[in-house]
């Protein structure tokens, strides 16, 4: 596996772990860059970028994150 799918792979684990404990809710770039400890959002861009070119991602109109065969469960 090359270094990016690596680097994009732990990515995506992160968006749906983040989701999961947010209620959903996505991670700001400035989230994910701090995470991974990189200086520039516009790395994180990158990559969630690169998941959504591989449909493994959704960004809508709002630049939510979505995750295909989420569920949303409300919380109680």
């Amino acid at each position: 596996m090359a270094r990016h799918a690596k680097v994009r792979y732990a990515v995506f684990e992160f968006l749906k772990t983040f989701k999961e404990e947010n209620d959903g809710i996505s991670p700001t770039y400035a989230e994910i860059a701090r995470h991974f400890g990189w200086s520039s959002e516009t790395t994180a861009w990158w990559h969630v970028d690169r998941l959504d070119r591989e449909h493994l991602v959704y960004l809508d109109t709002e630049r939510r994150i979505t995750l295909p065969g989420g569920e949303y469960i409300p919380p109680d």
